[in-house]
């Protein structure tokens, strides 16, 4: 798919430049005709045996779509909500205590912060949202230590738009991110 044929598929983006996502960002036609058709489907028998078998058949088989995209086994995909979700299991599976830290930025969004904050480590947080992105950098490896357990942030910062390095940070911490 070309990134006209992409953008085509967003009718807002014919009309409007939309520079938000997740839950609130524009909608592909094809999405749409399949929410509305989901939502046709509500109106008959809902909860049945064939509707519950029909969900997992479609949640497998979406899993083996996404799984096929990032080159992994569809056995090792799980499915999330949102990112938000998937941020609290992943924090949540590494059972993180008070003598572990966890080093985030202050231009996050709450989806990560909150499970970040919740863990039960000590939360280290570079202070980014008013630095050059180069600035951002070297306060993000600022704050990890030999205590640092996870260096939880999005490579595209929230708030500012700054692109971390991500190759960059990996060879400048030994944490995970």
């Amino acid at each position: 798919m070309t990134f006209e044929e992409a953008r085509s598929a967003f009718p807002v983006l014919s009309r409007y430049a939309y520079l938000n996502a997740g839950s609130v960002g524009p909608m592909a036609q094809r999405t749409y005709d399949a929410v509305a058709e989901a939502e046709r489907d509500e109106l008959g028998p809902r909860g049945s045996h064939p509707a519950f078998e029909r969900i997992i058949e479609q949640r497998d088989g979406l899993r083996a779509v996404v799984a096929g995209q990032i080159g992994v086994d569809a056995e090792r995909m799980s499915l999330m909500t949102s990112t938000s979700e998937g941020c609290r299991v992943a924090v949540a599976g590494l059972d993180l205590g008070p003598e572990d830290e966890i080093v985030t930025t202050d231009a996050e969004h709450f989806g990560l912060l909150g499970p970040v904050h919740a863990s039960g480590a000590r939360v280290r947080v570079a202070k980014v949202r008013d630095r050059s992105a180069a600035e951002a950098f070297d306060a993000i490896v600022a704050e990890v230590s030999p205590r640092t357990r996870l260096v939880a942030l999005s490579h595209v910062l929230w708030i500012t738009g700054h692109v971390v390095p991500i190759e960059a940070l990996k060879e400048a911490v030994s944490a995970p991110l």
